[in-house]
């Protein structure tokens, strides 16, 4: 059995995006049966939010979580002595940022390099400070996990890292995800005063997401064809919140455009349930994970056709410019007037989403960590 250190000083809840949907779905999935030790390095916002199981251990580094200094000193300084004191056979650090040294080998998943492709979406301090611990992180890397062939590409473009290093590893998705209760969907249909029909984009309101060219589509789809089509938003405020309620009130879509905020417990497959379809001009993901939900729950997707989305999509979504509001309001008017094409994209997108599961990602996760550890050598 090895013991694996797990780098969650990144993590915190509800503020982290699919890193975290990620690393707790691996979390979970790592403790059965995997022939490990877990010991999970904690902070003190996610330190209760994980339950220590037979083969999993929880570790606080006490710091100032939101201190961003804070963690990269606990990151660079005390999980690098906690692995020698716990003698852990490998670090694994989940969320794109690894010790720059450390007693044993070490495993780092990167989710993206947006910042290499919009560093104005970064302040220059964060900029700086991003790029040099990617750096650190990669360099330190005994084996880089990618999470798409997309980001694979990257490492080697911009960091020199060859092929031999990089696993790809996809993310998945559960095929019960949307399996929903009627009884909820109604629950939140009422709790929302939902309307009948709307375009969902779920996330939040990141610059690189581009909701505002999504307000501008739905604009579009009512000047030219008269098509009243809600765009319901949900997840947190982010750097481009104030750019999108601009937009918003100069295109007049105050009455037509909704933010729900951060949705409850359950509640974001019932909203895929119940969209006309899922919209997602995002201009970079290292992923895209809200397309395979929406796949699973017979949503139709209309998305970018830029980095991992049509590697994850494949043929089972409407593929746009985003910078294309007439071709984006076109797609959106096709699905909700041409029944044929709605079905086919719905069907599509479940058998695509069939190739997408958790079980395969943590199943390669788990041989990829056994490969890197070296047992008894701290």
């Amino acid at each position: 059995m090895i013991r694996v250190g797990i780098n969650l000083l990144f993590l915190i809840p509800g503020k982290v995006g699919g890193s975290e949907v990620y690393t707790r779905r691996l979390v979970q999935g790592l403790t059965d049966g995997m022939d490990m030790e877990l010991c999970l390095v904690c902070n003190s916002e996610n330190y209760d939010t994980f339950q220590e199981a037979q083969n999993l251990k929880r570790i606080l580094i006490d710091y100032p979580v939101q201190k961003r200094s804070a963690r990269i000193h606990a990151e660079q300084s005390g999980l690098p002595a906690l692995a020698g004191e716990k003698r852990f056979d490998l670090i694994w650090s989940p969320g794109n940022t690894a010790p720059k040294k450390a007693p044993c080998p070490q495993v780092v998943t990167i989710h993206d390099l947006q910042h290499e492709y919009f560093p104005e979406y970064f302040g220059f301090l964060r900029l700086r400070s991003r790029r040099m611990l990617f750096r650190r992180a990669i360099k330190a890397a005994d084996k880089i996990i990618a999470i798409s062939e997309c980001t694979a590409k990257d490492l080697e473009r911009f960091h020199n890292v060859e092929s031999a290093g990089i696993e790809i590893i996809y993310h998945g998705v559960d095929s019960g995800f949307g399996d929903v209760p009627q009884d909820l969907i109604e629950r939140v249909k009422h709790a929302y005063d939902l309307p009948q029909s709307f375009a969902f984009l779920p996330g939040k309101t990141f610059k690189h997401k581009n909701h505002v060219n999504a307000v501008k589509a739905v604009s579009r789809l009512r000047e030219k064809w008269d098509i009243e089509l809600p765009l319901i938003l949900t997840g947190g405020e982010d750097t481009g919140h104030a750019q999108l309620t601009q937009a918003i009130q100069s295109l007049g879509m105050q009455d037509q455009v909704r933010h729900l905020g951060r949705l409850g417990h359950g509640e974001l497959p019932a909203l895929y349930r119940l969209a006309s379809c899922l919209l997602f001009p995002s201009r970079f993901e290292g992923f895209g994970l809200p397309v395979l939900e929406a796949f699973v729950c017979r949503c139709p997707v209309v998305c970018s056709n830029v980095t991992s989305l049509p590697e994850v999509a494949g043929d089972a979504a409407m593929l746009v410019d985003p910078d294309d509001i007439e071709g984006m309001a076109h797609a959106i008017r096709l699905i909700i007037k041409e029944p044929e094409i709605r079905k086919g994209l719905v069907q599509r997108g479940r058998q695509r989403a069939s190739e997408f599961t958790w079980y395969r990602t943590i199943q390669s996760t788990a041989q990829l960590l056994h490969s890197v550890a070296k047992p008894g050598k701290p």
